[in-house]
């Protein structure tokens, strides 16, 4: 009887680490989709403001600044880079559109 309870008692050990795991690995494969959406959308915010775009590179900046947001990101300072960015490319983006 103490052999089965221990036996059950490794089981539900293993099966609950195997869960944590498990979540975590999802847990990191949301945020690598998360990122490279960032990556994206950076690289389209580059040539719409090669282009003179910046109600696009406004749009871009501000869709990466929140898909970096739901990553949780402890980088706080890219964060405030990207942050402070889209504020500057939405200014120009709404002077643009007010012409």
């Amino acid at each position: 009887m103490k052999k089965n309870t221990v036996t059950i008692a490794v089981a539900i050990i293993g099966l609950v680490a195997s869960s944590a795991l498990a979540f975590k690995y999802v847990g990191a494969r949301v945020k690598i989709k998360e990122l490279e959406a960032v990556s994206r959308l950076q690289n389209l915010t580059i040539i719409a403001i090669g282009n003179k775009d910046y109600v696009l590179a406004c749009k871009s900046q501000t869709e990466a600044e929140q898909y970096l947001g739901k990553v949780h990101s402890k980088a706080e300072d890219l964060l405030g880079m990207i942050h402070k960015s889209n504020q500057d490319l939405c200014s120009k983006a709404s002077k643009e559109q007010s012409k």
